[in-house]
């Protein structure tokens, strides 16, 4: 029986005509880490790590898998108010997760990893709604942005 020693190369032509006419991939994007993550091991229980720099697509789905990881709905929501509080823009951080994070919830199968992105979607969109919530202050007066205006806080 004659072996079939054919390399196959993962690497199709399609994707060596689109380096060679200077075509970017999605993966090969930048992105933005709304989790922190380290190279290595992690020094953090919340940060992710990867052993290289990760692509775009991996980054993103690593941040779902992390967050199906936590045994607790609890530990879950802990994980994303440390990115949270870690993250500067923390408008982009919410709008990230409230728009991504419904889609990813379409494509998971496990109804308890479900559950728990859903309640991760819940805290984004309260802390979102609340985040614009805050009155603007111009001159002795506040402007309030927003419809509740009950859940403003002084």
């Amino acid at each position: 029986m004659a072996e079939n020693n054919d390399y196959r190369s993962e690497y199709s032509e399609f994707q060596r005509a689109q380096k060679m006419f200077g075509f970017k991939s999605q993966d090969s994007l930048d992105f933005t880490p709304y989790f922190l993550y380290e190279i290595g091991a992690a020094t953090h229980p919340y940060n992710l790590s990867f052993p290289e720099k990760p692509s775009r697509i991996r980054y993103q789905n690593e941040i779902v898998n992390y967050l199906c990881y936590f045994g607790s709905v609890e530990e879950a929501i802990e994980c994303l108010e440390y990115h949270y509080d870690h993250f500067d823009n923390k408008e982009k951080f919410l709008r990230y997760f409230k728009f991504s994070l419904p889609s990813r919830i379409q494509l998971i199968s496990k109804k308890e990893d479900k559950v728990r992105l859903q309640t991760c979607l819940d805290w984004v969109i309260d802390i979102y709604e609340s985040y614009k919530m805050e009155p603007i202050y111009i001159g002795a007066r506040a402007q309030i942005k927003g419809e509740d205006k009950d859940r403003i806080l002084r």
